[in-house]
């Protein structure tokens, strides 16, 4: 399975955490189960909250929770909560009706199941809560999670028997990065680099590598670059102030391969 430092080893850069940055890793999916096996007090804003402490250093791709109550009537009775992080999702916002037993996988990629006896199968929490799970996933899930099962009304009330987390296994995505500095993507940082960053300077606005720098030995798939080789003092981008880094690199060549520092 990658790892952020095997991709950077291997001359990529991650980009990040957060916003699609992790992709399947091809592994089975990692299933965390807590056994509750407690009755569910009835007509009790507290509930039975129960906690999942995660160490493993996992991302999750896609995030699928399980819940256990086989024997609960009136599943409309109960609003079930997932916190992790600070966040909050409402799994099960007092759905349905008389229906007994709540048998359920809440799943973004779920069927608008109809209400049934027991409730069961994998259901979008969506339609039964107030939002998805998505929230949680494309970021590190250690730490403490905790599913809170709450039941609204008297008189009925059943056993929370389990719930878990099934988890689908991220690894980062690598893309091919540049050396700073290697203005026309040569391989190496050196003289020859001058003339194409300073058509870089000149015309970074524009999309289509410019006459002079195609000249210079630079290509349109190393011009779109740019904004990584010509980022000297990695502030974000290729500016003005990057053109004090650029000489003094110069000065002092770094090895073929290697970047400006």
């Amino acid at each position: 399975m990658r790892t952020i430092a095997s991709c950077a080893a291997s001359g990529g850069q991650h980009l990040g955490v957060g916003g699609g940055c992790f992709e399947p890793s091809g592994a089975p999916p990692v299933q965390f189960v807590v056994e509750v096996n407690e009755i569910i007090p009835d007509g009790d804003d507290f509930g039975v909250p129960s906690t999942l402490t995660i160490t493993d250093p996992i991302v999750a791709t896609d995030l699928n929770v399980f819940v256990r109550i086989p024997d609960h009537s009136f599943i409309s009775d109960m609003r079930i909560t997932l916190e992790f992080g600070g966040v909050t999702r409402v799994l099960w916002d007092r759905a349905c009706a008389d229906e007994d037993g709540l048998l359920v996988t809440f799943d973004d990629e779920g069927t608008d199941n109809e209400c049934e006896e027991p409730m069961s199968g994998f259901i979008k929490p969506s339609i039964f809560g107030d939002g998805t799970l998505i929230v949680f996933e494309q970021r590190p899930m250690q730490g403490t999670w905790t599913l809170t099962v709450v039941d609204e009304a008297v008189p009925d009330t059943g056993l929370f028997a389990s719930w878990g987390l099934v988890v689908t296994p991220g690894q980062p995505i690598c893309v091919e990065t540049c050396i700073r500095g290697d203005t026309n993507c040569d391989g190496a940082v050196n003289n020859f680099d001058i003339d194409p960053f300073v058509q870089a300077l000149i015309n970074n606005s524009s999309p289509t590598a410019p006459a002079e720098y195609l000249a210079g030995g630079g290509t349109q798939q190393c011009w779109e670059q740019r904004g990584c080789w010509g980022d000297i003092n990695q502030d974000g981008g290729l500016t003005n102030f990057d053109i004090d880094p650029f000489v003094a690199c110069l000065i002092v060549l770094p090895p073929p391969g290697q970047n400006c520092p």
